[in-house]
């Protein structure tokens, strides 16, 4: 979250020398202009919007009989709380393109809302890790039919050697309740991302990675999905961020919610992340 800072002040600093000197210390004396209603607000308040449009098969152009495009939307409100803490509440939706024969329609559905609280860990010039709990609430016409509950943890890391080069790695494990488990019904869940990154210039950073999907089910077998990939963030404007990357599966078993079938290029996926912030 860019923060805009609406604050000036006026520093006088008196220094002189001799006797004078001897019975007055030099003094700098800070006056600022009190803070305005706008300007706590748009310091404290949390505004984003947030959509990840992923094309599954990409590289399909003339066969799209098994291609889909699905969506997602966040909108996100929320308040720092002081000291790098936040709440935040969080309204989603999703929705599902199929290609082939199927009709080329695009619904919208309402995905689980959700509030979470971030947290710092640990902070130095160099490195910071936060951490972040998530709680759903039913919204989805299956979470509501299974009575689930989920829940989520992230942990976020970010190393910056330089003024130029990061290395930012995520771990969430999310947990499911409900009364009663179907035997491929996910139980738990953990995905891990880590991400090394250049900043070429003030606009755009290029970057690679991989991404680690472990999910266990209440009988049958964990599935793994493992994609490697390269991106780029694009600045479009201070508080408007694309980030454009092509996933390719290495590694494959059993079933993974959204996750590839098998580690061929011919599971290749594209995503499009788009955030626009306050």
């Amino acid at each position: 979250m860019k923060k805009i800072f609406l604050a000036f002040g006026l520093i006088a600093t008196f220094a002189t020398q001799g006797a004078w000197a001897q019975n007055q210390a030099d003094a700098t004396t800070t006056v600022k202009a009190p803070e305005t209603t706008t300007t706590y607000f748009l310091n404290h308040a949390i505004a984003e919007f947030r959509q990840d449009t992923n094309v599954n098969q990409a590289y399909k152009l003339q066969d799209r009989s098994q291609q889909y495009v699905s969506y997602q939307q966040e909108a996100r409100l929320g308040w720092k709380l002081g000291n790098d803490w936040q709440l935040v509440g969080i309204g989603a939706q999703v929705a599902t393109t199929y290609g082939g024969n199927a009709p080329n329609t695009t619904t919208w559905t309402s995905a689980d809302p959700s509030i979470s609280l971030g947290h710092p860990i640990y902070k130095s010039p160099e490195f910071v890790m936060t951490g972040e709990a998530r709680r759903y609430f039913r919204g989805f016409a299956s979470t509501i039919k299974n009575q689930t509950d989920q829940y989520q943890y992230y942990l976020r890391a970010s190393y910056t050697p330089t003024a130029r080069w990061e290395i930012f790695n995520l771990v969430s494990p999310h947990y499911y309740a409900q009364p009663q488990f179907a035997d491929a019904d996910t139980t738990y869940y953990l995905e891990g991302k880590t991400v090394a990154s250049y900043r070429m210039s003030k606009w755009w950073t290029l970057g690679v990675g991989q991404y680690t999907q472990l999910e266990y089910h209440s009988r049958t077998e964990t599935g793994l999905n493992v994609e490697v990939f390269p991106a780029v963030e694009i600045d479009l404007a201070p508080n408007l961020m694309i980030w454009p990357a092509i996933f390719v599966p290495v590694a494959a078993q059993a079933a993974v919610g959204g996750g590839a079938t098998s580690a061929s290029v011919d599971n290749t996926r594209a995503e499009l992340y788009i955030m626009a912030t306050l």
